[in-house]
């Protein structure tokens, strides 16, 4: 639950950065309704005792798991293209001159 909150927080925090992309913001917000509608689930869903149960948990983790990895690839793509049109310089490299 605790996660769900920081996420939340973190899109708000994207959406009000007037340098990071909406796009970004945007796939925080997917992966928040995601995870809410997984903390839903663990909470309110059928029983892992159960065969069809298990079956639904299971789905829900992969699922929650794929968003992630999808969410910090895309997150990182924007990192990047924002890396970049700072101009930001990598250790060691020289400086740009103007």
């Amino acid at each position: 639950m605790a996660f769900l909150v920081a996420v939340i927080f973190f899109t708000l925090a994207s959406f009000l950065e007037p340098m990071f992309h909406n796009g970004a913001a945007a796939g925080y917000l997917g992966f928040a309704l995601l995870l809410a509608g997984y903390v839903w689930l663990l909470f309110n869903g059928p029983s892992a005792g159960s065969a069809e149960g298990l079956v639904v948990q299971a789905v829900g983790q992969k699922t929650i798991v794929y968003a992630s990895v999808l969410t910090i690839l895309v997150q990182s793509a924007y990192g990047y293209r924002l890396w970049r049109r700072l101009n930001v310089r990598a250790p060691g490299a020289p400086l740009a001159v103007p």
